[in-house]
């Protein structure tokens, strides 16, 4: 570790940011904002077609940068390019952050910061390491996460931990709050996190690795509900799974020859089973709501969007499928499995 300390005085710290996605933003505004911290680059994914007019897209990282020209931007496909690490090593850095980048860092390129290469993990190290830990700290109803600032290592969310800064849950997060919230707790404490760590305050300690959980990339059939569930664990999924890929079931357009239409639900709630009605069975369908049972109690269906259609209440939902009706099966799991294996093809995000 080498000392930023010049007579007495402390010279900003010199900091690349490596970031994509839109969790990273408020830590890179926090940098490019803070007196202790010089910003010397930021590395970012390269610009993706996407949407129905497949046009490039920035990162909303690399959309940031190019907007307020805070420092310069390198849009790479590859950070461990010769290249990429050459201009990188020119730069004399005292500290990688890594937020939501989407790359591994190779040793040659951790190596390049003087002090620590960090990276911000959204979750309780050693729990959820991986691509998706938010998601998994909601599917599991999980009572707290936090962010989690690492010492990078050449395995995957596997380095000592400096620090974690906690959030509690209460139930009702889904992943586009949740991400906003854990964006802005990173950001409060990171110049805090990265004087500590200048100044040997904080040492990161090992994590336990017979403790480490994983939470794997989500992929699209991940999103499929199964009615045998629990309606609690159905409308975690719910949650968790907004905007993508959506928690979704099929439903019988009522034409003949077994046309189905993937609705995917927005918003819902559990209620009671009072009537005992088998798992798939519509319960209610009414002004009041869309309600189905469930492995164990029910789901009510509050708003949801049907294939080909925008999001709505269940109400309008009803007024398009008027068949739909107490007591009718919802749910088709041989139709709805073959058809999810067809479209994905084992896709995932």
């Amino acid at each position: 570790m080498k000392n930023n300390l010049v007579n007495g005085n402390r010279q900003p710290l010199r900091v690349v940011f490596l970031g994509s996605g839109e969790i990273g933003l408020p830590t890179l505004k926090r940098l490019e904002g803070a007196d202790e911290v010089d910003l010397c680059a930021c590395v970012t994914q390269p610009d993706r077609r996407c949407g129905r007019g497949r046009r490039l897209q920035p990162t909303p990282v690399g959309e940031y940068c190019q907007n307020t020209k805070c420092c310069e931007l390198l849009k790479v496909d590859d950070v461990n390019a010769p290249e990429v690490v050459g201009r990188l090593s020119a730069l004399t850095i005292d500290f990688l952050v890594v937020f939501a980048f989407g790359q591994l860092l190779k040793r040659l390129l951790l190596k390049l910061a003087r002090i620590a290469p960090i990276n911000l993990h959204a979750s309780l190290l050693p729990r959820y390491r991986g691509a998706s830990p938010i998601q998994a700290a909601i599917l599991n109803r999980d009572r707290e996460t936090g962010i989690s600032v690492m010492k990078m290592v050449r395995r995957l969310d596997a380095g000592p931990v400096y620090t974690q800064h906690k959030l509690a849950l209460d139930g009702s997060e889904d992943t586009p709050t949740l991400t906003s919230r854990l964006g802005e707790l990173a950001a409060h404490h990171i110049i805090d996190d990265l004087t500590a760590i200048a100044d040997g305050r904080l040492l990161a300690k090992k994590q336990c690795a017979a403790e480490a959980t994983y939470a794997p990339l989500i992929r699209k059939e991940d999103g499929l509900i199964d009615f045998q569930a629990p309606a609690a664990e159905i409308e975690a999924k719910v949650r968790a799974y907004k905007p993508w890929p959506g928690a979704y079931f099929f439903v019988h357009t009522g034409k003949s020859g077994g046309h189905f239409r993937k609705c995917i639900i927005r918003e819902a709630e559990v209620v009671a089973n009072d009537c005992g009605a088998p798992a798939g069975t519509v319960i209610e369908a009414s002004k009041a709501g869309l309600v189905i049972a469930c492995g164990d109690q029910a789901l009510k269906i509050n708003r949801l969007v049907p294939e080909g259609k925008r999001e709505m209440d269940s109400h309008s939902f009803l007024q398009g499928y008027t068949f739909i009706k107490a007591g009718i099966r919802i749910y088709e799991t041989d139709y709805c499995q073959s058809r999810e294996t067809a479209d994905s093809g084992g896709s995932s995000r």
